[in-house]
């Protein structure tokens, strides 16, 4: 922990709780603790410093309420890969210690840092701590206990990202979604899947996919949809092989089975069953639940990033 002696060239009132993942992304990204720290001590602002390491590789493991029953922190900086970031929120919405957050990305595909359209450089992230802008995001809460900020995936959707990990997203970042874009380029196994919410309006869905978005403005940027994710690298390169006519059509033969998008409304709950599985995917983070139901709802609360 660490007290400034002098003025805070920020904000005189911030108090940090530093959340680093010291297992996050690849490894030249991880070298960052010392970065962090001196900048702190430079700036003379508070803070507490804390590791996510072999030790302690869970927030539960951190005693976080202890903590800040000892140095009552108002702010919360993660440093860390989507899933540290996500997994890192939901204890502190749970465990009501929900503050404005500081996040950088440590990760491979960095999810976070594009939706809130942060900059790719570390220390101009670091820079805007001391006079930083907030965005306010919903949250989505799935079966009451998980949350996501940027989208909850289903079905094939989910898949291509459980692909791309087993592809080795740590070693190699981004690279590894496009490796997965090719090896699922003609699989578009569909099924009907249900949807209800909570004013008892049902329908089967004919898709490979369920989306699932906290409100309409997290829309802005999706990276998961396998065939957008493929266009958006691959159009012009897979369109000029032997194979891109063939795509094309092969494409839109199946364009119906496309994957079904939603948002959830204020106080909304919807409820989907028969979603190919128990494994999802959350803002980067793979999950699984039995039974295979998911009731998915809009949190009351929202969470205000720093950036």
């Amino acid at each position: 922990m660490f007290f400034g002696s002098k003025i805070p060239t920020g904000n005189p009132l911030d108090r940090y709780l530093i959340i680093y993942s010291r297992k996050s992304g690849r490894r030249k990204l991880r070298n960052r603790e010392g970065i962090i720290r001196r900048f702190f001590e430079k700036h003379t602002i508070p803070y507490f410093f804390t590791a996510l390491d072999e030790a302690h590789p869970k927030p539960e493991d951190l005693s976080l309420s202890e903590i800040r029953k000892g140095f009552p922190f108002n702010k919360v900086l993660i440093a860390g890969g989507d899933g540290t970031i996500r997994r890192v929120v939901e204890y502190l919405y749970f465990h009501d210690l929900l503050v404005p957050i500081s996040i950088f990305p440590l990760g491979s595909a960095n999810i976070y840092s594009r939706v809130l359209k942060m900059s790719f450089f570390f220390e101009i992230n670091l820079r805007r701590i001391l006079h930083p802008a907030e965005k306010s995001m919903s949250i989505g809460i799935i079966n009451g206990r998980h949350i996501f900020l940027a989208a909850a995936c289903f079905g094939k959707a989910a898949q291509f990202s459980i692909d791309a990990h087993h592809c080795g997203k740590h070693l190699i970042g981004s690279l590894s979604y496009l490796i997965t874009a090719f090896k699922t380029e003609f699989d578009f196994q569909s099924s009907r899947i249900s949807y209800r919410n909570e004013k008892g309006i049902s329908e089967s869905i004919p898709s490979h996919s369920v989306v699932v978005f906290p409100d309409e403005s997290a829309k802005g940027f999706m990276p998961y949809l396998p065939e957008k994710l493929a266009n958006f690298y691959l159009t012009f390169l897979r369109n000029m092989t032997p194979f891109g006519l063939f795509r094309i059509l092969y494409s839109a033969k199946f364009r119906k089975k496309e994957p079904k998008e939603m948002e959830l409304r204020s106080a909304e709950k919807v409820i989907l069953e028969n979603t190919f599985g128990t494994m999802y995917h959350l803002d980067g983070d793979i999950m699984e639940d039995s039974p295979q139901k998911f009731e998915i709802e809009t949190a009351p609360k929202r969470v205000t990033f720093l950036i």
